[in-house]
């Protein structure tokens, strides 16, 4: 009797290996799948975002914290007088600013200033700048907002 029970034990044993086995497989399988699902959302929000920012009518600018430039949006190229957003990237855009117009602290907070920045082709803009600090994709950066005052200015000179 007991080699029945023996037999018995065995094949309970080797059911719950199947089992548990057959339970390890399925939660590797719905794992994967929700990672998969979790990075197709990511993606999609991402190019949502991205989406939005080359609609924006204003230059935007994300740069981390010395001034490498990581994404730019249309704008940003045409005011900066670039042939595209990613002729900007890993560009510095604290060098764009002229040395006599740039902002003490552009680096340490958020601010709002009016400056000129030197474009590609070298001409003087006049611009009004916002900058903000945020996270992107899990690291800190400076979002920079610019917008053209040129015209506003000349205006302005000839008013007076």
């Amino acid at each position: 009797m007991s080699e029945e029970i023996e037999a018995a034990l065995r094949r309970s044993l080797e059911r719950e290996k199947k089992a548990r086995h057959f339970a390890e497989e399925l939660l590797e399988e719905r794992s994967e799948a929700l990672r998969l699902a979790y990075e197709q959302l990511r993606n999609a929000e991402e190019q949502e975002f991205f989406d939005v920012l080359a609609q924006m009518p204003c230059a935007v600018i994300m740069a981390h914290d010395g001034g490498e430039i990581v994404l730019a949006n249309p704008a940003a190229s045409e005011l900066l007088g670039y042939a595209d957003e990613m002729a900007l990237v890993g560009q510095n855009w604290l060098t764009m600013i002229v040395d006599d117009a740039r902002p003490s602290d552009a680096e340490e907070q958020a601010l709002e200033a009016a400056v000129l920045v030197r474009q590609a082709n070298g001409r003087i803009a006049a611009v009004q700048i916002i900058i903000g600090s945020t996270a992107f994709l899990g690291r800190p950066v400076r979002i920079v907002i610019l917008h053209d005052i040129s015209e506003q200015r000349r205006l302005h000179q000839q008013l007076h």
